[in-house]
Formats: structure tokens, C-alpha cells, sequence
């Protein structure tokens, strides 16, 4: 069904969160670079044969894979989730992420699992949101690639006492 979709929409790169099987993502044609972690979870990003990611850089527990396809840098984010994780999810974005960044300016896009939202347009009620994400996304001038002004209240997570868009793809300019 996956291998179908990216096939019907000549999709070139994907970017995936939460992968515990790397076997699921192997289709004939486009090639799997993963990152599973120590927990059994992770990330990983799957793209066509001829596309050449290069400088892959990868943290240890999963939460994040960085290949570069040639001056651009692809930032794939698997964030903690749950309240219990709020103080993990801040060093995440405060030291974890900023590991993976390439230490000079350049094209990136950063997208995936952020598992918070920025403002009370991204969910519904009242928000608790990320300082640290927030002031990352601004300090490296990123641009959400989402015009929610054409698509408001589309959310990515569903629960029983609301929806967040938790999920995102923030590029430069």
C-alpha cells in the first residue's frame, strides 16, 4: 500500500517517524537510509535510487536522521510525546537536535514528529507549548512550509479531548 502511494505520486523523498521495521520500507527502486534507535524506535527517510543523500548523520536514540542532498540539509525530527516527556522533549530541541545541524548556514528543511505545538492555532483549547522549539525554528529562520491560512484547524493528531498538529515541515527560505 506505502510502496503503491509513493509510486501513484512520484514521490522522490519520504521522510517517516516512528519506525520500528526498516524491512517495511525496502521497495524495488528507492533506496531506505534508517535510524532506529536503542528503544526499538526511530526514524527513517526513503528516496529515489538516483537521488544521492550524502553526510547522513544519525543520534543514537533514534529520535533523528540527517542526510544532506547536495547543499540542502534534511532535518527528519521524531520528538518524545506525552506530558510525562515534557522536560526530555526541551533538551531534545535544546542540545540533542542542535547536534544534528550542520554547523554552517545552509538550504535545510526540518520536518517530522515535533510532538508540541507553537501557538492556539495549531490545536484545539488551550496550548502548552515548547520554548525551546520555538526558539530554534526562529534562530535558524525556518519558515512553515504549511499555509494554514489556505487550510485552517487541519490537525495531525487526534485524541478523544482534542487535535494538535503535531506534525510539521518547517524549510528556509
Amino acid at each position: 500500500m506505502l510502496e503503491e502511494f509513493l509510486r501513484r505520486h512520484d514521490v522522490d523523498i519520504a521522510l517517516f517517524q516512528e519506525v520500528t521495521n526498516d524491512n517495511n520500507l525496502m521497495f524495488q527502486g528507492y533506496q531506505t537510509i534508517s535510524n532506529i534507535g536503542n528503544l526499538g524506535r526511530g526514524a527513517a527517510i526513503v528516496s529515489k535510487l538516483e537521488i544521492n543523500l550524502h553526510r547522513i548523520v544519525r543520534l543514537p536514540t533514534g529520535r533523528g536522521l540527517v542526510p544532506h542532498y547536495g547543499n540542502t540539509c534534511l532535518v527528519n525530527v521524531y520528538a518524545t510525546s506525552g506530558t510525562a516527556n515534557r522536560t526530555g522533549r526541551e533538551a531534545f530541541f535544546n542540545s540533542e537536535l542542535i547536534d544534528l545541524l550542520p554547523h554552517s548556514p545552509t538550504e535545510m528543511l526540518m520536518a517530522g514528529d515535533f510532538s508540541w505545538v507553537l501557538s492556539n492555532n495549531d490545536c484545539t483549547g488551550h496550548h502548552s507549548g515548547s520554548r525551546s522549539l520555538e526558539r530554534l525554528i526562529n534562530g535558524l529562520r525556518l519558515n512553515d512550509a504549511w499555509d494554514a491560512s489556505l487550510h485552517p484547524h487541519v490537525f495531525t493528531h487526534y485524541t478523544p479531548t482534542g487535535a494538535a498538529l503535531l506534525d510539521r515541515i518547517y524549510i528556509t527560505e
